[in-house]
């Protein structure tokens, strides 16, 4: 069975397919419908399973890693192709383990543990919440029982001055180093990498 006659016979099952929405699909993942599936890439496979979930625009998505086997272009079409199916109320549940995916297209995140869902939350809340790595310029010295009693979990001297980590808000920490020297202060937002494998290392 080659590609096209793939799609011609899953498209037997789907309503309302628009052939101009299926060519620019076909067209953006650069697919070669004249060959065999059989002989298809396991990315090219990837393209075609896309291309078949997406071609009649369904209001409910879900998908096992989708972007296992696409080069980085195709990985980026594919996210463009996610976020463009908001325009029609669409909604997308999928697995990941790439979790700068998740970043880049979810609105929501949930984290799975030992087959239980712990966390599930809005992405940018999720990452507020969490982990802030400071770094501290400075020729300063500046106590760590002073910096922990302000809310800072980890505190590590470093060439430059100092690098905290924190948990949450930093207002009382912002507060404390005002009371400093301080010749620079970078505050860096966690990846949700950073955020998952907090979680997977807690008990």
């Amino acid at each position: 069975m080659t590609g096209k006659e793939c799609l011609s016979y899953y498209r037997g099952f789907k309503e309302r397919v628009e052939d101009k929405y299926v060519k620019q699909l076909i067209d953006r993942f650069e697919l070669d419908l004249s060959k065999r599936v059989s002989d298809y890439s396991k990315g090219n496979k990837q393209k075609l399973a896309i291309i078949l979930a997406l071609m009649h625009k369904p209001k409910l998505l879900i998908l096992d890693e989708p972007t296992s086997g696409l080069d980085p272009l195709n990985q980026q079409t594919f996210y463009d192709c996610i976020l463009e199916t908001k325009s029609w109320g669409a909604t997308t549940f999928f697995s990941t383990h790439i979790l700068d995916e998740a970043q880049r297209i979810c609105d929501r995140v949930g984290i799975i543990k030992a087959g239980h869902l712990i966390r599930i939350e809005d992405i940018e809340e999720f990452r507020q919440k969490n982990i802030r790595d400071i770094h501290i310029t400075t020729k300063a010295d500046i106590p760590a029982a002073a910096l922990q009693a302000a809310g800072v979990n980890k505190v590590e001297k470093t060439k430059a001055g100092y690098h905290l980590t924190t948990f949450g808000k930093n207002g009382a920490v912002i507060k404390q180093l005002a009371s400093y020297d301080i010749d620079d202060m970078a505050i860096n937002q966690p990846s949700l990498e950073e955020v998952f494998i907090r979680f997977y290392k807690e008990d």
